[in-house]
């Protein structure tokens, strides 16, 4: 279901990790889906995820060492008709592990503080 409420929140999705260097297009109604690897090797690295479909949003960063994986950040972001709802969860920032709404008009709100987040976690090698 697309409305403008949900695509106004997509477009502050997608404008905030395209600040952070990504080139994250959704054309028409296909889900997108990408994960990258940021550094490392899949046994002991740092791997970043982005998944628009179906009216959720999720994009995280999961870093493994020695095979053994942490979950830096995951944020799952359910758009709805007129409001959408934010849960976060990280193993390494306490101040990360919330849920709430996601308003259209706030500009320093959890939706930017997560995307602030994973842009210094992701840096530069976003998806271009």
């Amino acid at each position: 279901m697309a409305t403008s409420f949900a695509d106004a929140i997509r477009s502050r999705v997608y404008g905030y990790l395209s600040a952070a260097g990504a080139t994250l297009t959704r054309d028409g109604i296909e889900p997108l889906r990408v994960s990258w690897l940021v550094s490392g090797v899949e046994l002991d690295g740092v791997r970043a995820s982005f998944s628009d479909a179906d009216d959720v949003i999720e994009f995280g960063v999961l870093s493994r060492v020695e095979g053994t994986p942490t979950n830096v950040l995951n944020v799952t972001i359910s758009l709805e008709e007129d409001e959408a709802q934010i849960y976060c969860v990280s193993e390494t920032r306490d101040d990360m592990n919330f849920r709430g709404v996601v308003k259209t008009e706030q500009a320093p709100d959890s939706l930017f503080i997560v995307c602030d987040y994973f842009a210094q976690v992701v840096g530069s090698s976003a998806p271009v």
